[in-house]
């Protein structure tokens, strides 16, 4: 008896230790021949089914035969196989009828049926879609060559999955990214509104991929494919090379159709072109041609391939023709300034006839359409201005009493006369003479209640401006009303101050989808709340009143550092109207500060041409002060003579200011760069 107990102990020993091990034969994707779906992936320490990760319960193996269980959440999954040769195979799914599946080789098999399904109508709500996905490989990167290059590691084996998406209402790209397990695995939800494109893990899966609300999407691709092969270049080595990259679950036939769609290599570059001086006219036709090589690639691969699937037809010609109205849109910002940047009679003529601006979804399927109706509204918007007079803001701000009213009839008057002297002398003399008068009326201009009042209206009246304009162009009403959300939503993002009552009420008569309304008042009501809020560490705030006559640049740098030397400083020009600069704040900020809390390290911000408003209620959004950060907002000309001193040419631009105060860095890539240059600063010795 104990020699038969002993027997079974190592057979049951035997079988648990098998259970974890999947034949080799067995690895890989296996694609069901009839629906071309991919279904299952079976791998040395989990299987993909169904979108998800499973684990082996157990794995049996007689022969060809093997019986496997998945396991995941309490839920098994029984599974017959029979293997016939090493690239097809047969799977029973517990007491399905068997199935016959082929082995995922380089490229993704064409289907065999067609699809006539068209993309879900547009609701123009904010949904989400869901990417799952597995990099095979990647946790080979212990394995790599000594020597190895950091930019290779960083962009081949960095442990974030990236997506960038639209966000239509705002007009701009939105980043979303989730880290990557240590055997290759991600997961990401982000919003989606409608069908849209996304940009996924660009610089290393580098694809536009297609996702409806509610999608899940698993990705699978072999981090071998992706990496560079080489000296070949991009073209051969990256775009036109097969890979295993394929998809499972929603939308997974069309982005497997478009992951085998090699489009034909174009040498025209829209800003390659213009920068050689070819402008106007004969852009167009380059960028026509272009169009119509392309298109024609297009077409004939559809009629090659004839069961590519109707989503994939609608969303390449549509891809194809938007990159073609946006190019010829953004041209105009090539034009010479003394050409006012005006294209020549029947360019426009061209766009008017040849790209269509009313088919709703094609609204948030392809991201040039939004480039392109901007560009297209900007265009026939022209310069604008708005005539202001402080007299006109007297009676809404309770100062009309009549020593006000007469003393801008008297400025008013002084002005006129001022306008009409062509003497420059006589004018000068004007100015000495009525110095009082000039002076009386800038302290009312200048009233706290005026400013308010003013601001309030030239915000109306380029509100009003802009929705007339694109009201008039934009002649379907819902192609309308989603502009207006975005011109609503990016004045709330410029201005950051809620609209008062009167100018709510004119909203919600331009905008009437209660989602789109609803979106529009809750941000309001996020900011009427920011407006409400007092600053916390309200010291970091600094007053810089006392440089406003301070006209020589080194004075001005060294009153800004004099309170901190000893300390190295970290010095971040920006506006509030910079959009890379809130996205650099908002990344990287409150790491930098936590990684540096309680060193000798002083984070110091300083505002370019941002409103006092704007400025502290975007402070109190991202919770920006501390004991070590100070904020500065300097006059206007001091602002400017320091960037001239500093060489600042664009925003963000950030210096690193050792402890005497000498500039010690200049500029950073990303958040590892500036911590390791902070780091290396910090410890240096006087």
């Amino acid at each position: 008896m104990k020699k038969i107990i002993i027997s079974l102990t190592v057979a049951l020993c035997c079988i648990t230790a098998s259970a974890q091990q999947i034949p080799a034969s067995l690895v890989g994707n296996w694609i069901e021949s009839q629906s071309n779906e991919w279904q299952y992936g079976f791998f040395e320490k989990f299987a993909v089914y169904r979108c998800g990760f499973w684990d082996y319960a157990s794995v049996q193996q007689k022969g060809k035969t093997t019986k496997i269980v998945l396991q995941k959440n309490g839920q098994t999954v029984s599974l017959d196989l029979t293997q016939k040769n090493d690239s097809i195979l047969t799977i029973r799914n517990g007491k399905s009828k068997k199935q016959d599946f082929v082995l995922m080789r380089k490229r993704y098999p064409d289907y065999k049926t067609a699809d006539n399904t068209s993309f879900p109508a547009p609701t123009f709500r904010q949904d989400s879609a869901t990417i799952i996905g597995y990099y095979r490989n990647f946790d080979q990167s212990s394995e790599l060559p000594a020597g190895t290059p950091d930019w290779f590691k960083n962009r081949y084996f960095n442990p974030a999955f990236k997506v960038s998406a639209s966000d239509f209402f705002l007009g701009k790209e939105q980043n979303y990214q989730a880290a990557i397990d240590s055997l290759g695995r991600f997961s990401l939800t982000f919003p989606v509104v409608n069908s849209q494109e996304a940009y996924v893990d660009w610089g290393r899966l580098t694809r536009q991929l297609v996702f409806s609300p509610n999608d899940t999407l698993f990705i699978f691709a072999d981090i071998n494919d992706l990496t560079p092969m080489g000296n070949i270049d991009y073209w051969n080595d990256f775009y036109l090379r097969d890979k295993q990259i394929l998809f499972m679950g929603d939308n997974a036939r069309l982005n497997n159709e478009l992951m085998q769609y090699k489009s034909t290599y174009s040498s025209f570059n829209a800003h390659e072109t213009a920068e050689k001086g070819i402008v106007d006219m004969d852009f167009l036709k380059l960028s026509a041609e272009d169009y119509e090589t392309r298109k024609t690639s297009l077409e004939n691969y559809i009629s090659t391939h004839p069961n590519v699937s109707e989503k994939f037809r609608f969303y390449k010609r549509n891809w194809e023709l938007y990159q073609h109205a946006s190019d010829l849109l953004q041209h105009r910002f090539s034009l010479p300034a003394s050409q006012m940047r005006r294209f020549s009679e029947g360019y426009m003529d061209y766009v008017e006839k040849n790209i269509p601006k009313y088919n709703p979804e094609v609204y948030t399927l392809v991201r040039e359409y939004k480039s392109f109706i901007g560009d297209y509204i900007g265009y026939y918007s022209g310069n604008r201005s708005v005539h202001l007079n402080t007299a006109m803001f007297l009676e809404e701000t309770g100062l009309n009493t009549p020593e006000n009213i007469q003393l801008f009839d008297e400025h008013d008057r002084l002005m006129n006369e001022y306008v009409a002297e062509k003497d420059t002398a006589r004018q000068r003399e004007m100015i000495v003479a009525n110095k009082e008068l000039i002076d009386k009326a800038r302290q009312v201009t200048f009233n706290p209640l005026i400013e308010e009042a003013r601001d309030a209206y030239v915000r109306r009246i380029f509100m009003d401006m802009n929705y007339h304009k694109a009201d008039s162009l934009l002649q379907e009403p819902i192609l309308s009303e989603l502009w207006t959300v975005h011109l609503y939503l990016n004045d709330f993002e410029q201005k950051r101050m809620p609209w008062r009552d009167r100018d709510l009420q004119v909203m919600k008569t331009r905008v009437t989808n209660p989602f789109l309304l609803n979106k529009l008042l809750t941000v309001n009501d996020h900011y009427a709340e920011l407006n409400r809020r007092v600053i916390e560490h309200e010291e970091s705030l600094k007053n810089t009143g006392y440089l406003a006559n301070v006209i020589d640049a080194d004075t001005i740098i060294s009153k800004l550092i004099e309170p901190y030397r000893g300390k190295v400083i970290f010095a971040d020009f920006w506006g509030t109207w910079c959009g890379p600069c809130i996205e650099n704040i908002k990344t990287y900020s409150h790491l930098l500060e936590a990684k540096f809390k309680g060193k000798d390290v002083i984070f110091m911000y300083l505002a370019n041409r941002s409103s006092e408003h704007a400025w502290k209620t975007f402070i109190k959004q991202q919770q920006l002060t501390g004991e070590q950060i100070v904020h500065y907002r300097l006059p206007d000309q001091q602002q400017v003579l320091l960037e001239r001193k500093l060489n600042v040419r664009r925003f963000p631009t950030h210096f690193i200011i050792d402890r005497t105060g000498n500039i010690a860095g200049y500029d950073f890539l990303d958040f590892d760069d500036t911590a390791r240059e902070l780091e290396r600063v910090l410890n240096l010795r006087e």
